[in-house]
């Protein structure tokens, strides 16, 4: 539970007519659009986590959360949460188990929690009505610029398997691309661990 003023948490439910053809790229570009948003507000050095984090310099600045229900031919519903840490006292950092930074550290400034949440919404309604006809294509290129994991050594572990390797960037579709056993191949899903420190 994050202290009072030191975070936002907001979620943005969307109606996609029919599910978008890249649909599992979704958290993806709602990384994008969050990082244009921060952008927007001053911050800077930030990077995309494969499937779903926002880190700046090495340190998790945002978390994405998406639930979904579609229909085989019909609407698709999904759930949009977004946390992120605005402010963190130093005492909230040392109870975090993980690394964490906040936007005041990416940026300079604290901005007020009001103007976080209209730049991210704002950003999130132009790239979700792109990303209905376009899917992920037009952003993948984005996210290769602020890929966090690409060349690095990870450990992605799955419920029957875990891989060694080295994350080579993100498909057409969005899976993860890891490098090992002398090819490439695509995960749509799994816990990424890093096996070297960045």
């Amino acid at each position: 539970m994050a202290p009072p003023g030191s975070g936002l948490c907001l979620s943005l439910g969307w109606r996609f007519d029919s599910p978008p053809s890249s649909i599992s790229a979704l958290s993806l570009v709602v990384g994008i659009a969050v990082v244009r948003a921060l952008e927007r507000l001053g911050a800077t050095d930030l990077t995309l986590k494969w499937p779903n984090d926002v880190y700046h310099v090495n340190r998790k600045l945002a978390g994405i959360l998406i639930e979904m229900r579609s229909e085989f031919s019909g609407p698709c519903i999904v759930v949009i949460g977004i946390g992120l840490n605005v402010a963190l006292s130093p005492d909230a950092r040392a109870r975090i188990n993980e690394n964490a930074t906040d936007i005041s550290a990416s940026s300079g400034f604290i901005p007020s929690r009001n103007l976080v949440a209209a730049s991210v919404l704002d950003e999130l309604v132009l790239i979700l009505q792109d990303f209905a006809s376009s899917g992920f294509h037009p952003y993948r290129s984005q996210w290769e610029r602020h890929d966090y994991l690409s060349g690095r050594r990870i450990r992605l572990e799955m419920p029957a398997r875990v891989v060694r390797g080295v994350a080579r960037g993100v498909a057409p579709d969005g899976a993860l691309l890891v490098e090992h056993g002398g090819m490439i191949e695509p995960f749509i899903a799994g816990h990424i661990v890093m096996e070297t420190d960045p």
